[in-house]
């Protein structure tokens, strides 16, 4: 049963080791850095990807993520941005929250390669996957199909 997922995980890896990444967490019209524990570790840990997150604020970050500047996000100028879309997991997107893409993707961020380039990536149809689940078969399927559909079926 698992011996299906190595695969997945090693094309992946192939795509993003050693890539600068931001990993953040959309939440209520406000975009939080995580760190590399957040629910987004899988990028980081699994596939060797480095977290610019964890160059910001504290250590431990907040448990929705450390909120940084638009600034601050042009100054580290990540090859990739995943972001989790917590509203959208929560409920919140239908109580009048803006969608994690028109805040993110804003004339300052318009101007960063990530954006020219089409590499953020947004985790919004399984947003509760990614915010919830903490392990699983499932779980790991829907978030590596996630993943292979933005970074290698694109």
């Amino acid at each position: 049963m698992f011996t299906g997922f190595q695969p997945r995980i090693d094309a992946l890896k192939a795509v993003l080791n050693g890539k600068d990444v931001l990993l953040g967490m959309y939440n209520s019209n406000a975009l939080g850095l995580m760190d590399t524990e957040s629910q987004l570790n899988i990028i980081a840990k699994e596939l060797g990807a480095n977290n610019l997150g964890e160059t910001v604020g504290e250590t431990e970050k907040a448990a929705h993520g450390e909120e940084a500047s638009w600034e601050t996000i042009i100054h580290l100028d990540p090859e990739y941005m995943f972001i989790l879309d917590r509203s959208t997991a929560t409920g919140a997107a239908d109580e009048g929250v803006m969608g994690a893409r028109e805040v993110i993707e804003n004339d300052l961020i318009q101007e960063l390669d990530v954006y020219k380039d089409g590499k953020i990536v947004y985790f919004i149809e399984h947003a509760d996957v990614w915010y919830t689940s903490t392990g699983g078969v499932q779980a790991l399927d829907t978030m590596l199909a996630d993943l292979e559909g933005a970074l290698l079926n694109g």
